[in-house]
């Protein structure tokens, strides 16, 4: 995580595997940016590696987009073309839908930790 006023306090967070977004399990890099890109909640969660929970205001993170990539010399926020590729996903979806809560990755609403502009109603 690259540091800015929208996600302060988990700029140390390095090399940790993003399971799920708000609850839609990750199955590559281009299904993660388009679960980001596409977003139209108030609030984006990421389900990490260890039970580890990441709550962002999703219109802050976008916000802060632009000053963060100048900030790191980074020249776009994903490679060309990521996202005009067809996505290739597991055909049958629906059983990825809605993490378990056995599932040893995802952590319940009582653990989340929530970061952004007011607590996130998880």
């Amino acid at each position: 995580a690259l540091a800015c006023d929208a996600n302060q306090g988990f700029q140390d967070i390095v090399n940790i595997q993003v399971h799920a977004v708000n609850g839609v399990k990750v199955h590559n890099l281009q299904h993660l940016a388009t679960l980001v890109e596409g977003c139209a909640e108030e609030y984006v969660r990421f389900d990490l590696e260890w039970k580890r929970v990441i709550v962002l205001h999703t219109a802050s993170a976008r916000a802060a987009m632009p000053d963060i990539l100048r900030a790191n010399c980074i020249p776009a926020p994903h490679s060309e073309g990521l996202l005009a590729e067809p996505l290739l996903l597991p055909s049958d979806l629906a059983a990825t839908r809605q993490p378990d809560m056995a599932d040893s990755e995802v952590v319940g609403t009582e653990e989340a930790v929530a970061v952004g502009e007011q607590r996130a109603r998880l």
